[in-house]
């Protein structure tokens, strides 16, 4: 099971394949989704969850999806960073992409062998 949290919502993948957002106060439900991919969710603040997966991605806000977009590659491999406005992941072969998170505007930005540098450095 993924949760993801912030400051007044928590995010649950259930056991039934949906996502489902809820109140952090007090456990209630606030909204399901079935249609949307139920892996690594990423909570970006308190209305809106990204959520990755290979093909699709999606971000509901209050339960409503604002959009969807697809990354390069096969499935992410690496649970998302938030970064300012975007998010950086990865997909199994090492290309890293940044995901604007308000639109879903996904843009390689290099691979993992390039960041990581020549054996040695640091």
């Amino acid at each position: 099971m993924n949760v993801a949290a912030a400051t007044d919502s928590v995010f649950v993948v259930s056991g039934a394949a949906e996502l489902v957002g809820y109140a952090a106060s007090d456990g209630r439900v606030l909204w399901k989704r079935r249609d949307v991919p139920t892996r690594m969710p990423l909570a970006v603040d308190d209305s809106m969850i990204v959520a990755f997966a290979a093909g699709p991605s999606v971000a509901p806000r209050e339960g409503q999806l604002i959009w969807r977009a697809t990354a390069p590659g096969d499935a992410f491999a690496t649970m998302p960073i938030p970064v300012g406005e975007h998010a950086l992941t990865t997909n199994a072969i090492g290309d890293v992409s940044a995901v604007r998170l308000v639109t879903g505007a996904v843009r390689s930005i290099n691979t993992m062998t390039t960041f990581a540098g020549a054996p040695g450095q640091v």
